[in-house]
This record gives C-alpha cells, sequence and structure tokens, in this order.
C-alpha cells in the first residue's frame, strides 16, 4: 500500500516519509487537517504538495493503437 493513515497531525515536527512501491517516491500520507501532504485537483489529474510523493508519480500514459 502506497500511503499512510494517520488519525491525528503528529506534533512532532517530522512527517513518515517511507519508500513506496517505487523506490523513487515516498508513501502519501493521510491526515485530515494536516497541511502537509495536501491533494489538488486539475485536468491533468491529482497531485499532493509534497514533490516525491507517490501520488506525483506519472501515470504511463503509452497505449496500443
Amino acid at each position: 500500500m502506497d500511503s499512510i493513515i494517520l488519525e491525528e497531525i503528529p506534533s512532532a515536527i517530522l512527517v513518515p516519509r517511507e519508500k513506496a512501491s517505487d523506490p523513487n517516491y515516498i508513501k502519501h500520507v493521510v491526515c485530515d487537517g494536516a497541511h502537509f501532504h495536501v491533494l489538488s485537483y486539475s485536468t491533468q489529474g491529482t497531485h499532493c504538495s509534497e514533490p516525491n510523493c507517490i501520488m506525483n508519480k506519472p501515470k504511463d500514459t503509452d497505449y496500443e493503437r
């Protein structure tokens, strides 16, 4: 699973940064009310405010015709 779910906002400054299924990215952190790993939506898809988040991994757009 490429997400970490936190029940409450951590009091520590450090947010979990675990490697995701792709070692070039970190897991997405889900925590209501947090100011980290904030999702935004556009016509290009879903994006996370954390640059190295797995949510920002480009989707494979190649397809067979």
